[in-house]
């Protein structure tokens, strides 16, 4: 019972973190904003105090917050926050407001990046059981596509670029993945709306773990480039006034 009830209260904890963690990121609390008291929070979530100052600490590790004595909890700016962390990808990703060109932008230039390096390792690092679960993701993604189960497909696609991040053997890009992650379902968000995007993607992932399985370093890279490219095109297409190509 004592197990239990604690992990319910961590639940409850994750809950309440992400809730009020969603409103700072999409500006429900503004930048500088004291949050709402302790007992009207309580009163609101219905949560124990426990609970809600375990939240708050949460918010305040991944810099959405700041707690003064006399003058309460505020709310931070984007400056300060861990934009790294995956919940805070998550929220920016998944935000209802506001112009996430921006951030769209930086997703594909993280992207641009890191994945063709990421590929070009796999190329000499990645062991033949890592090769074949990319193998696997990639005859996924054909199953989806030709499902037309859009969220299986990124699911799979998801599974088949953190492959490449394993394939790696370094802990510190591994890291990265939740920014990947990231940018892919941002990205896909978009680009279903190009006809026929899967189609076109499909060659490219397979030019990839072709490169990377014959242990090819710098093919894999350039055909991962590729593939980004044809991701910014996509993106290019559909949504107005994003410039890759910006200073």
């Amino acid at each position: 019972m004592f197990h239990y009830c604690m992990l319910l209260s961590r639940n409850l904890s994750d809950q309440l973190t992400s809730a009020i963690g969603r409103r700072i990121v999409e500006g429900e609390y503004p930048t500088g904003e004291v949050l709402p008291t302790e007992a009207e929070l309580l009163g609101e979530f219905g949560v124990s105090r426990t609970v809600l100052r375990e939240a708050i600490r949460a918010l305040a590790a991944k810099g959405l917050v700041e707690t003064k004595q006399k003058v309460g909890t505020r709310a931070t700016g984007p400056e300060n926050w861990a934009l790294l962390d995956p919940d805070i990808l998550e929220w920016q990703v998944q935000a209802t407001n506001g112009d996430q060109r921006g951030l769209l932008r930086s997703l594909v230039e993280v992207r641009t990046i890191v994945e063709p390096a990421a590929a070009r390792l796999a190329a000499r690092r990645a062991t033949p059981e890592e090769i074949a679960d990319m193998r696997d993701a990639l005859a996924d993604m054909t199953a989806a596509m030709e499902a037309q189960d859009d969220e299986a497909f990124i699911a799979a696609d998801l599974r088949f670029h953190t492959g490449i991040l394993v394939g790696c053997h370094n802990p510190l890009l591994l890291q990265m993945n939740a920014t990947i992650a990231s940018a892919l379902r941002m990205s896909r968000d978009i680009t279903i709306q190009v006809a026929h995007s899967s189609e076109t993607a499909m060659p490219l992932h397979a030019a990839v773990l072709d490169h990377i399985a014959s242990r090819q370093p710098e093919p894999a890279a350039g055909a991962c480039e590729r593939l980004i490219g044809r991701t910014r095109d996509d993106i290019t297409s559909v949504v107005p006034g994003v410039d890759f190509d910006a200073g």
